[in-house]
């Protein structure tokens, strides 16, 4: 990841090379002729740092994380000095060539301009010769040249939050499991008590989350129900917590400032005497007896309520399940190459194209025919026309995909290298952000003047 953050500064330092206060910048490093070998010094740079971030992964790792904190560190430096400039011409107070009329932006005020002057021309020259020598180092690094392309738009990546929404139409290869499922649902004589647990049980990415959106949103199950209640609680490890995520979907209203009396008081009085549907989502959480402090909260429903758990942990599924957990294996094949085809060709594409579809069967045979890596690399390939393009995926990038558990994060993993250095940098960004940490995103800024990645 630091390969991006390096590359998004990249971007920054040569737009401000393209701007007018290149000639205020220009006296810092002697001339206009040594601000040009800056500029092609760090397209150089820029070039190379995919294929840092590739060989950071497979070889002399030490090496390209040492080289590529160092470049960090100096174009932070060249930023530094470059913002100066930029406010400083903002303000209206341009610096006259070779003179610094007023001490700038994180400049002491207590130096004289001459002084200031000075000392970041010093810096300006410093900076460039580590710059020539960092970059002398990329042909021992054996670092090749990369095509990039930097679009300027930046967006937030969220972090997972499941609802019960769902198109059926948009869900392949699941009939016969929501089928399964749905009847378990209405079967007012499955064991359980008051309340029955079936467990959905299965590695990331089989599509758990789907399933129970499907079952959830079905015609019978929302006449068979008084009330439906979906709570994600991925990686909620407390009874109040679990207990407030629920209530919240209840209620539709905020539960913070609810203690826990209070939250089972509401709990309790939401599903007294009701024949209820809750669905928890992602459930991680292996505490047995935090699971039954909670079904005693919901005690009081009528019999028949059912709840659906997801989760890939066996163990929390044999915690909860009051029935055999439902385990969700991978799709068929004709399912998985229905579902490839629907979002990585384009209109007609696969029907005109032999060789595409050729290629294509075999990326769907090394995604183990697991949906999310399916439409993940199918996402990838939509905008990639040619079978050359088809073909150079499969050999190269592909083969990092290994058919076990690991292929989702690795799968994931060919999404974020195919970011821009922009949103890369705000990935990195939201990774500062505890797990289940919410913040509003109308609020959230990830300028040039937001804080630095280490």
């Amino acid at each position: 990841m630091a390969e991006a953050i390096v590359s998004d500064v990249v971007v920054k330092l040569l737009e401000y090379l393209g701007e007018s206060v290149v000639e205020d910048i220009a006296p810092y490093f002697n001339r206009r002729k040594k601000l040009k070998e800056l500029e092609q010094l760090m397209g150089m740079i820029q070039a190379r740092l995919l294929d840092a971030e590739r060989l950071r992964e497979e070889e002399n790792e030490a090496l390209i994380k040492l080289w590529l904190k160092r470049l960090k560190q100096v174009f932070y430096r060249l930023e530094d000095l470059f913002e100066e400039v930029v406010v400083a011409d903002q303000d209206n107070e341009k610096i006259p060539r070779g003179k610094l009329t007023k001490p700038l932006h994180g400049c002491s005020s207590c130096l004289s301009p001459f002084k200031v002057n000075k000392k970041m021309a010093l810096e300006g020259k410093a900076s460039m010769e580590e710059l020539k020598a960092i970059t002398s180092e990329m042909h021992c690094l054996n670092l090749i040249v990369h095509s990039v392309d930097v679009q300027p738009s930046v967006s937030l990546v969220s972090r997972r939050e499941t609802h019960s929404f769902m198109l059926e139409e948009e869900v392949i290869g699941r009939d016969a499991d929501k089928k399964e499922i749905t009847a378990m649902v209405l079967d007012c004589d499955i064991e359980g008590g008051s309340i029955s647990v079936i467990p959905i049980v299965g590695i990331g990415g089989l599509g758990k989350t789907t399933l129970a959106q499907l079952v959830f949103n079905d015609d019978n199950i929302q006449k068979h129900f008084e009330l439906k209640v979906w709570a994600c609680i991925s990686q909620v490890s407390s009874l109040e917590e679990v207990a407030r995520n629920i209530l919240k979907s209840v209620n539709r209203s905020d539960c913070h400032q609810l203690n826990m009396e209070q939250l089972q008081c509401g709990l309790r009085e939401a599903v007294n005497d009701k024949k209820f549907l809750l669905v928890l989502d992602d459930v991680w959480d292996e505490d047995r007896e935090r699971w039954l402090c909670l079904r005693r909260l919901l005690c009081g429903c009528r019999r028949g309520s059912k709840l659906i758990v997801t989760s890939r942990s066996r163990v929390v599924a044999d915690n909860m399940g009051t029935v055999e957990p439902y385990e969700l294996g991978v799709l068929q094949e004709d399912m998985s190459w229905t579902l490839f085809k629907s979002l990585a060709f384009k209109q007609g594409q696969d029907g005109n194209n032999e060789h595409l579809t050729s290629i294509g069967k075999q990326i769907v045979r090394k995604c183990g025919h697991v949906p999310l890596a399916i439409r993940t690399i199918a996402g990838l390939l939509y905008v990639k026309d040619t079978e050359q393009e088809w073909e150079n995926f499969k050999e190269s990038e592909l083969c990092m995909i290994e058919q076990c558990e690991t292929s989702i994060m690795s799968s994931l993993k060919l999404s974020y290298d195919h970011l821009t250095p922009h949103l890369k940098q705000c990935f990195a960004y939201c990774s500062l952000f505890a797990k289940g940490c919410e913040f509003n995103k109308n609020g959230f800024d990830l300028s040039v003047d937001g804080p630095r990645l280490p």
